[in-house]
């Protein structure tokens, strides 16, 4: 399947979506911070990037953007607990392959990626 880099601050959330994106065959790595997702990347390339908005450190749009300026080209969905309208507004701005707000319901998350993850 897949390798996918899940970049997410929240404990609680990385263990859960690691845990099932791995039951699902994919090879996942997860972090909890975008500093530690840029050294990850340099170590080995990601078919997919599942990245948290609002981090501390550095937030996910300044993570999307040094991984671009790195060359990295996989596709990566946004996840966040902002408000619907914000989240879509910075899918679009950000060029991201997909987005899902926080709460979201697992088939959601199964179908954006497989979704993206078939091109």
């Amino acid at each position: 399947m897949a390798r996918i880099l899940l970049v997410d601050d929240e404990k609680s959330i990385h263990s859960f979506l690691k845990h099932l994106l791995s039951k699902r065959g994919h090879e996942v790595e997860g972090t909890l911070s975008g500093v530690l997702a840029l050294e990850k990347v340099e170590e080995r390339a990601y078919d997919l990037f599942l990245i948290d908005l609002d981090m501390p450190e550095m937030s996910g749009q300044d993570l999307i953007r040094q991984l671009r300026q790195k060359g990295k080209t996989a596709p990566f969905i946004i996840l966040s607990g902002l408000d619907e309208k914000e989240v879509q507004d910075t899918a679009t701005r950000m060029k991201a392959s997909g987005h899902l707000r926080k709460p979201f319901k697992v088939e959601r998350l199964v179908r954006e990626i497989d979704r993206v993850l078939k091109g």
